[in-house]
């Protein structure tokens, strides 16, 4: 057996109870007896107040939970990682009333009578609000026909009368019910799996969803949070999910806190076949802990090899689990469920194997709790108290509660640890007004060759000891005087007193006051399906077609008569309207630039898209005016560039037309000439009809043309030009009470690395600047919280074939008439369902999903900009970082005013600066999408930006031009008014 679980030797400590009292505030039994009248003197805690608690033998719950983990560890669809289940049953645990404080106060074993022996198991404590009776989970013999599932169980301390409070013995047994407390009206709210169908039933871990992907289902029934009266009557459902929610308190103002435990997998195929991984033996090896990992300090994240060990074997292969922890708040009735505290994710690393339970409220109404390792032989952990949501920075475990020890020294938590502050296994408060706790606390003790130390950080000689005790702790003088003596191979696992409820309210904000409901959080996970190929060739398409241009070698320019004539064939259908100018539309013969050769199929589809990226310069657009102009034969040679005419749009622009002039530079053009080949085909057809037509037109058009012809050079300045056109300060919307806001969207897979990854805040993702390319830059040189390094991350936001589908898109902000806050507010943002690799598999939206937007603004002073939402967001003002929210999370808001930041943002009023917003949804669970601002962006019109990204325009809204520049280029160059 594991030296760690070896039988705990009865040791004498040369270092007797009474000195360990003395170091703590008392002295044996005498200092118990002081103890008794100092309360009684200075509190409302007589010597006659009773109290309840569970005792357990160290020895056996050591070796049960050793051969858990063996079991978990060699099964095929099963962790160790897995939480305790709520359900789990350990016969053994003894429930002990004590009415008092003294020395000499009478203890009642409350169940053994009850169940007829010792074989039965007690847990989950709570007191009424009166402090007369106490509600507990207790679970009778397996053989017992009546009492054969965890139940809901009332003592009361006066009469010690006890009672179940289900008494049908059929309704009680249909359902393991657990973690009970009080509502303020007299009724119960417990845990249960009776909404999950009967708890013997085997559970379908993995469903299949198609040949790559399938949902991965809890390991066992969800215990989920309902309601009863307290005769055990009209049991009504609270929560819902594929979680458990457990560790039920009432608070001061009679809403139920609570935490919910949940859990998703992740595929490493770097691990093979699971079932080929060496599996550890002795995890709990003192090696494995490093000494800067004490008290509540985080452990770093496991390599491969620890990663593998764990991983569970599924049909799509080996598959990690991340164990996911969040605290809640509800109404007694059900509604108003709210999130306290951000969800902490634990995942890689040994802070993998801690929990977080015994919740209950102190008197400053601080949320108190104790954090200890599933697996430690010492049975205990840290007691904390938990600060403020808002805290940040933290680099402890359980980071997202901001917890604190509440004694001066932090108890160590791994196995094989010596801990000099000792361990704590309960806690209580005493609910007087004095602020003192009732704590389950062991010394540890370095035992060798049968003389006994007080344990050391440093190192241990000799094996290590805990011998846990019942203390009064009084922070005010962090001292501890004993009420229960310690006892050897004994362990307090739960502690209440009976007292009434006294103290403050939670005194802090709530993390979250619109937590989503999720009624399904079972995980899915996928090999990398290549999803909808069609698609992706579609993408591959855009950027690939200008390169067919250089193909057209065979120059066939002295067909550029016919040229014109063939582009009447396309005029009518395009452009009927300015191409009353027929040989205009011939122009959409662009078309053939992408010039697959194959012009007539591809041009009408796919050219027009294209066509005004590659050919607006060369594109001599008017080229239809310089057919005129073969009549000086000089033109005929510009007419080859007709072909590249595909915009009838820019016709009206007459600035390309000079370029008939720097024909040198069409030239090379007219390679894409080739054009004529397929042309004279259509050319048959139309001549007759367009060939009259474009004469009469284009002589007209020819005088157009000298005029521009100065500006074939200028051509590519026009292009600069309207970039800052877009300030504001050219755009009047002050009557407007709408205006657009262009974005890009880029849709990725479930299978991106970074995508339903750790649930946690994970400031610092980024660099304080922006990078060359108007991106943000990867601040780690290895991986954060909740992303798996620079490789990945620069994906996000740049077009990667076959990793992410880019889609322009618009948002439309709104503001009342006359005011000037801007608004746009979507609780159920998925602005790509249906679209990109489509909606997620198994959900009806389509999350994994990225948003930018490039803009300017004129800073007059006073702007605000205030942002809520999950999960990513930062923006950038002048290419400073100005609100950093990284991480995955639920929504959380932050503000700045840019008066207030001015100098750090370089930015003063009178001038005209960059807006720079990225934002990520990363996880499948809610999406939401806010913010409201007095910054006079820039102006847009819908005319310039489609409501919903046409795919017509694929350059416009937003910052990248969809053709790989990755978002370098100005976003403003259209749609600017």
């Amino acid at each position: 057996m594991n030296a760690l679980f070896k039988q705990l030797k009865i040791v004498f400590l040369v270092i007797s109870l009474g000195a360990l009292a003395a170091c703590s505030g008392g002295d044996s039994e005498g200092g118990a007896a002081s103890a008794d009248a100092k309360l009684s003197a200075d509190s409302n805690f007589t010597v006659s107040t009773s109290f309840a608690y569970v005792e357990r033998s160290i020895q056996k719950t050591a070796e049960a939970q050793l051969e858990q983990f063996a079991e978990k560890l060699n099964a095929s669809e099963a962790t160790p990682l897995d939480l305790s289940s709520p359900y789990r049953f350990s016969p053994g645990a003894k429930l002990v009333h004590r009415d008092g404080i003294a020395v000499d106060s009478l203890e009642t074993d409350v169940l053994g009578a009850y169940f007829g022996g010792t074989d039965y198991d007690v847990k989950d404590l709570n007191v009424s609000r009166d402090g007369s009776t106490v509600l507990f989970a207790a679970h009778g013999p397996a053989s017992n026909e009546k009492h054969n599932s965890w139940n809901i169980y009332e003592y009361e301390f006066a009469t010690k009368t006890l009672r179940r409070i289900i008494e049908d013995d059929d309704i009680a047994n249909t359902g393991q019910d657990t973690n009970p407390t009080y509502t303020l009206e007299g009724n119960i709210v417990f845990s249960t799996d009776r909404a999950a169908g009967n708890p013997d039933s085997a559970v379908e871990r993995f469903v299949q969803e198609n040949e790559n992907c399938l949902k991965v289902g809890p390991s066992e029934k969800p215990s989920l949070l309902h309601s009863m009266t307290a005769q055990g009557e009209n049991i009504v459902q609270l929560t819902y999910g594929s979680n458990h929610d457990t560790s039920t308190t009432t608070l001061k103002d009679g809403r139920i806190a609570f935490v919910r435990w949940s859990r998703s997998y992740k595929l490493l195929p770097q691990c093979g076949s699971s079932n080929a991984v060496s599996k550890p033996d002795n995890f709990l090896a003192p090696a494995s802990i490093e000494e800067s990992t004490l008290g509540l300090t985080k452990p770093d994240s496991w390599e491969d090899g620890e990663l593998c060990a764990y991983t569970i074997e599924t049909p799509v292969g080996p598959a990690l689990a991340s164990n996911h922890y969040s605290i809640l708040r509800i109404q007694a009735d059900g509604s108003e469920l709210e999130q306290l505290y951000g969800t902490h994710t634990v995942q890689g690393s040994d802070e993998e194997f801690l929990t977080i339970d015994k919740l209950v409220q102190a008197e400053d109404g601080r949320l108190m709790a104790v954090i200890q390792h599933e697996y430690s032989e010492f049975m205990g952990g840290s007691a904390v108290s938990l600060a403020s949501p808002d805290t940040q920075g933290l680099s402890s475990v359980f980071a997202s509660f901001a917890p604190e020890s509440i004694t001066t020294a932090e108890a160590n938590l791994y196995p094989g640890q010596p801990s000099e502050a000792g361990w704590f296994s309960s806690l209580s408060p005493y609910r007087d007004g004095t602020g003192r706790l009732l704590l389950a606390w062991s010394q540890c003790s370095d035992v060798e060759s049968g003389v006994s130390q007080f344990c050391s950080n440093d190192g241990v000689n000799g094996e290590i000891d805990s011998q846990y005790g019942i203390w009064v702790y009084d922070a005010s003088s962090d001292t501890r005087s004993p009420i229960v003596r310690a006892r050897n191979d004994v362990v307090y696992t739960e502690l209440s007193i009976g007292q009434p409820h006294v103290g403050e309210d939670f005194p802090f904000a709530p993390f979250s006051t619109d937590w989503l409901e999720n009624e399904d959080e079972s995980r899915i996970i996928c090999r990398d399906p290549g999803i909808d190929p069609e698609e992706e060739e579609e993408e591959i398409e855009y950027p690939t077609e200008p390169e067919p241009e250089p193909q057209p070698e065979p120059e066939p320019q002295p067909e550029p008569g016919p040229i014109p004539q063939p582009e009447p064939e396309p005029q009518p259908e395009p452009e009927p309207e300015p191409q009353p100018e027929p040989e205009p539309e011939p122009q959409p013969e662009p078309e053939p630039e992408p010039q697959p050769e194959p012009e007539p199929e591809p041009q009408p589809e796919p050219e027009p898209e294209p066509q005004p990226e590659p050919e607006p310069e060369p594109q001599p657009e008017p080229e239809p005016e310089p057919q005129p102009e073969p009549e000086p034969e000089p033109q005929p040679e510009p007419e080859p560039e007709p072909q590249p005419e595909p915009e009838p749009e820019p016709q009206p622009e007459p600035e390309p037309e000079p370029q008939p002039e720097p024909e040198p530079e069409p030239q090379p053009e007219p390679e894409p000439e080739p054009q004529p080949e397929p042309e004279p085909e259509p050319q048959p057809e139309p001549e007759p009809e367009p060939q009259p037509e474009p004469e009469p037109e284009p002589q007209p058009e020819p005088e157009p043309e000298p005029q521009p012809e100065p500006e074939p050079e200028p051509q590519p300045e026009p292009e600069p030009e309207p970039q800052p056109e877009p300030e504001p300060e050219e755009c009047n919307l002050s009557t407007e009470t709408s205006r657009f806001v262009p974005v890009t969207l880029r849709d990725f897979k479930m299978s991106h690395p970074d995508f339903e990854y750790h649930i946690e805040e994970d400031p610092g993702i980024v660099e304080p600047f922006l990078g060359y390319d108007n991106l943000p830059v990867y601040a780690s040189d290895y991986v954060t919280a909740t992303t798996n390094g620079r490789e990945y991350f620069d994906q996000w936001y740049r077009d990667v074939e076959d990793v992410n589908i880019t889609i322009p898109h618009v948002l439309e902000i709104t503001r009342e008439e006359g005011g000037n806050i801007w608004r746009y507010s979507n609780h159920n943002f998925f602005p790509l369902d249906g679209q990109g690799w489509g909606n997620t598999p198994g959900f009806q939206h389509n999350f994994y999903f990225t948003l930018e937007t490039h803009m300017e603004f004129y800073y007059e002073g006073g702007e605000v900009f205030t942002f809520r939402g999950d999960d990513d967001l930062w923006l950038f003002i002048n290419g400073i970082l100005a609100i950093d929210i990284g991480g995955v999370h639920g929504a959380i808001e932050r503000s700045i005013s840019l008066d207030d930041y001015a100098h750090n943002l370089g930015i003063e009023p009178g001038n005209t600066y960059s807006f720079d917003l990225f934002f990520a949804e990363r996880h499948t669970s809610q999406s939401n999408f806010q913010f409201e601002t007095n910054i006079n962006l820039e102006c847009v019109s819908q005319n310039n930006h489609s409501g919903h990204g046409d795919e017509t325009n694929p350059g416009q809204g937003g910052g990248t031009d969809n053709t790989g520049n990755q978002g370098t280029d100005n976003p403003n160059n259209s749609g600017n008014e």
